[in-house]
């Protein structure tokens, strides 16, 4: 164990040093802003420059319009009509939409009354007519029209289960990705540097180094999803609470340590295995990249989190509430797969050799 703990430590030291390694980190952190600033900045709403940027972000539109009366509706859509310019509609329809609104207004129609007329003598326009009707029928709400919706929106759920959701599900991805840069080349620079004889000869055993170096690469990149993680929860979760909005602390960090941690595991340890296997680390990345692909898209945003024994990520949908407890005997499959993987490869190890241009040969 003491083996092992001294490779650990001297892989973790080496890896946050690393060039591949900062820049991963600018890659993570620049993704994971550009995909939850307007969350970190307009949240939980307090003005209306919260509701503009969450709307053209398209976040939760549902909760930022507001239903307005039949006659504000019908207004709209006449003022709407009065303004379009030639060329938006066919000829025929522009015509009858300039005859419609005049119609209206010396008629003084209600809105239900417009829709019939539309529907009796102008049915060629009843399309038009009913998207104009749907798009004027909301309008972009004010703070206080809002805030009261947000609130007993959050009532019935929590904004930390919904965020968590969509931030673990995000990051299993980042995270994979970056099992790429963190993993294909750990045991290359071995043989770069003509290292393997010195190595073999050491008192330790291909398992003991493998294992080290595994779990000291493991510890250096989760180490800052952890950290940035536990950041943003707690920016959330001071936010939150100071408006008087329940929030858990624990949604983040659970689905953290379930579904992302497990995730980079399994990811470095196939990597890892598919190198010794194939002799040749480059030749496993296809193989790799093409399983990533298969996990990212199977199953996307299911709304359940169900998955098979073929998948070792969850995707997950931010409308869900988890119990992230639940996911434990499959991610404990894919701990214990991680485990077994990085077994069989310290089995590997010892017999790899050097021979020609950086090919591992048994």
């Amino acid at each position: 164990m003491m083996r092992v703990s001294k490779v650990m430590r001297f892989e973790f030291l080496f890896q946050i040093k690393s060039r591949f390694y900062l820049l991963g980190l600018l890659i993570a952190l620049l993704f994971l802003w550009s995909e939850f600033s307007p969350y970190i900045q307009h949240y939980p709403v307090d003005d209306n420059n919260d509701i503009r940027q969450l709307y053209e972000k398209g976040i939760h539109p549902e909760l930022l319009h507001i239903d307005v009366s039949p006659e504000e509706t019908l207004s709209s859509v006449l003022q709407h009509i009065d303004n379009l310019p030639e060329g938006i509609l066919s000829q025929e329809n522009y015509d009858a939409a300039k005859e419609l609104s005049a119609a209206i207004k010396a008629q003084n129609l209600s809105l239900e009354q417009a829709n019939t007329l539309v529907n009796q003598q102008y049915p060629s326009l009843a399309p038009q007519w009913e998207v104009y009707v749907e798009e004027k029928g909301q309008r972009l709400g004010s703070i206080e029209e809002v805030q009261p919706a947000f609130r007993a929106y959050y009532e019935q759920r929590t904004f930390s289960s919904e965020f968590a959701a969509l931030w673990v599900d995000r990051l299993q991805i980042i995270m994979s990705f970056l099992s790429i840069p963190a993993f294909l080349m750990l045991f290359f620079k071995d043989r770069r540097f003509n290292a393997l004889e010195w190595l073999h000869a050491k008192a330790f055993t291909g398992q003991q180094y493998v294992i080290g170096k595994y779990l000291g690469t493991v510890a250096a990149w989760c180490l800052p999803a952890v950290l940035i993680s536990a950041a943003v929860n707690i920016w959330f979760g001071v936010r939150f609470t100071a408006q008087s909005f329940t929030y858990h602390l624990a949604d983040l960090l659970l689905g953290l340590f379930v579904c992302v941690v497990p995730t980079f595991m399994i990811s470095g340890a196939i990597i890892i295995l598919l190198g010794f296997i194939f002799q040749n680390e480059i030749a496993a990345l296809p193989v790799f990249i093409l399983y990533l692909i298969f996990n990212i898209t199977s199953g996307v945003f299911a709304g359940n989190g169900n998955t098979t024994v073929m998948n070792y990520m969850l995707r997950l949908d931010e409308s869900i509430s988890y119990n992230w407890l639940a996911f434990l005997p499959h991610q404990g499959l894919v701990v214990g797969a991680s485990i077994l993987f990085v077994l069989l490869a310290g089995q590997l190890w010892p017999r790899q050799g050097l021979k020609g241009k950086g090919r591992l040969t048994l």
